[in-house]
């Protein structure tokens, strides 16, 4: 009858140079299953897909900023028939320079 291979006896992992029994402890039954480190992965995923999809989209210009938002839906920049200075509120056809300030 041909003999059978020895099993080895099982051990607890230790830690690389780390002579804590406590630590060894811990880190013995820290819980680890495939179905965490799956999930975990599947988060990852997740994430990077958020981050590549919100980070491709075009971002948009400038709205209500006087001259430089623009007209929604306009292609072609129009010169205007009058000058208009200043911003939001305050724009106003201007005809001349400005008053100066004494």
């Amino acid at each position: 009858v041909p003999a059978r291979p020895r099993a080895r006896a099982r051990t607890a992992p230790s830690v690389a140079g780390g002579s804590n029994p406590a630590a060894n402890a811990v880190l013995a039954k820290a819980p680890d299953s495939r179905r965490q480190r799956v999930l975990a992965a599947m988060m990852l995923a997740l994430l990077a897909a958020a981050l590549w999809w919100f980070g491709g989209a075009e971002s948009r210009g400038p709205r209500l900023l006087g001259s430089l938002g623009g007209a929604p839906g306009s292609t072609t920049a129009a010169a205007p028939a009058t000058v208009v200075g200043g911003i939001g509120r305050f724009a106003r056809p201007r005809a001349g320079r400005p008053q100066p300030l004494t």
